[in-house]
């Protein structure tokens, strides 16, 4: 066989192998850019958008599971194996913290449920009717010319940090009036029903979670427990974002 005929033969072969190859590497850039896309949707951005708003003072209270979750507990193993292990030890930590809260929630809540005075808060500026916790329920309020009432998970998914972050009196007060008026005025007139008396006793609930929860070493506080939480929250996001950012091709 001449040279021409060999070359006429192997040109067209060639040219198959670089098509094929080109396909194979385009099919391989294909699904890796779809598993990034799959982990930034399913992985980054909704841990992103929960860290952000703890640092900005909302922590993930689940009124469903009454207490507070991370999105991170949602996903499966698959999803887990997806994140490396470093960036697991440091979510692990921060839901590690939120055990903490939910520790804190418990011990708060039975106080609220347990104590005759805060089962009377009482105030004709509340609206036509009283402020009262009842039970397991707070905050009194009229909705379409109806009573209705917000069960103490919902109360506490809206003041938790007011809570959690208040170191006296005064600022428990500051803190709940601040959030009341970002909700609604129905939630304004039930905290400006709550006189010092009642405060008093939330707070004394709050100084029994600080003497019985078991804290983290170097944290003896609900209010540095939230504090540890909200500086955790904010490295976390850093890393996460860059995370994200590194898949987005």
């Amino acid at each position: 066989m001449s040279e021409p005929q060999i070359t006429t033969l192997i040109s067209p072969l060639l040219t198959g192998l670089i098509g094929l190859f080109g396909t194979l590497v385009g099919v391989y850039y294909q699904r890796k850019s779809e598993t990034h896309r799959q982990q930034v949707n399913q992985i980054y951005r909704p841990m992103y958008n929960e860290l952000i708003e703890v640092t900005e003072g909302d922590l993930p209270f689940d009124t469903s599971d009454e207490r507070f979750r991370s999105y991170w507990l949602e996903l499966d193993r698959y999803w887990h194996s997806q994140v490396d292990e470093d960036l697991r030890d440091q979510i692990k930590n921060y839901i590690n913290l939120l055990g903490v809260a939910n520790s804190v929630f418990f011990v708060i809540a039975e106080e609220i449920k347990s104590n005759i005075r805060l089962n009377t808060v009482k105030s004709s500026r509340a609206g036509s009717g009283t402020s009262a916790y009842v039970d397991t329920k707070l905050l009194y309020r009229v909705s379409g010319g109806k009573n209705s009432y917000v069960p103490l998970v919902d109360w506490f998914e809206s003041y938790s940090a007011a809570i959690l972050k208040a170191t006296d009196i005064d600022e428990l007060r500051e803190k709940l009036e601040n959030k009341a008026d970002s909700l609604s005025p129905e939630h304004r007139r039930a905290i400006d029903a709550m006189e010092d008396e009642h405060l008093s006793e939330l707070g004394k609930a709050i100084e029994k979670a600080d003497a019985e929860v078991d804290f983290p070493e170097g944290i003896s506080s609900t209010s540095e427990l939230f504090e540890e939480l909200e500086t955790k929250a904010n490295s976390l996001s850093n890393t996460v974002k860059q995370k994200s950012e590194s898949r987005i091709i």
